[in-house]
């Protein structure tokens, strides 16, 4: 999503950069500590009395209760147009981000974004952006906006057309990505839109990934593509 005329922040401003921080930044976000689990109770015990000699031990009866096996839902597929508003609500996308299928991690990224877009949520931006970039900058005014004011991103149509590999190096890599929109659209807490941007002309974006020091990508850049230009890392 980017910034257009007319926005509710006014202009925020996007600066073609190529900012390369190998190993910059933190890592993915920490979870939270895990709960304290209670402590079991002892087994129950039978006692007797006098000479009594003790009963037959019971045998629990079997379980026969069917099951179910429990599988994910498999992530939304960004080359086919997203409904508006779709990824509100759904649980959260696994972000794929390590490996050397730069296409594959790219597209896991945009998908965590747009995630992130449609259920606001400040802390989650530098899992997917490097903080200190204009991406991460541009993409967290946006998140505190919409959080303050309880609106979320609900664009319609949104579709990743292609993805072409660059250019590589160990912890850097350049791509170009091709991608379009019906609409953007900002829509407040109960669904009802409040601003809406018309598109359908597919954009192309040069694309900047980084690795930390664990070997997680992130975006480091995201800038307007230039015909004939190739980011040389």
């Amino acid at each position: 999503m980017v910034t257009h005329p007319g926005a509710l922040r006014g202009a925020l401003g996007w600066i073609v950069l190529v900012a390369i921080a190998a190993g910059c930044g933190r890592g993915a976000g920490a979870g939270a500590d895990p709960a304290r689990r209670p402590v079991p109770a002892p087994p129950a015990t039978s006692t007797t009395t006098g000479d009594a000699a003790p009963g037959p031990a019971s045998t629990p009866a079997p379980d026969t209760t069917p099951t179910t096996a429990v599988t994910a839902a498999p992530a939304p597929d960004l080359s086919r147009p997203l409904p508006a508003g779709s990824l509100h609500g759904i649980p959260r996308p696994r972000i794929v981000n390590t490996g050397d299928d730069h296409a594959a991690i790219l597209a896991s990224l945009i998908l965590a974004s747009r995630w992130i877009g449609e259920n606001p949520d400040p802390s989650l931006l530098d899992e997917v952006y490097v903080p200190g970039t204009l991406p991460y900058e541009h993409k967290l005014a946006w998140q505190e906006l919409l959080v303050e004011r309880g609106y979320r991103w609900a664009d319609a149509g949104y579709q990743v057309l292609s993805v072409e590999v660059l250019s590589v190096l160990p912890d850097a890599a350049s791509l170009r990505l091709v991608d379009r929109h019906e609409s953007e659209r900002i829509v407040d807490a109960s669904g009802q839109l409040v601003e809406e941007w018309p598109r359908g002309t597919p954009y192309a974006w040069t694309v900047v990934l980084v690795a930390d020091r664990g070997g997680r990508w992130r975006i480091a850049d995201w800038s307007a593509a230039v015909e004939d230009l190739v980011v040389e890392l």
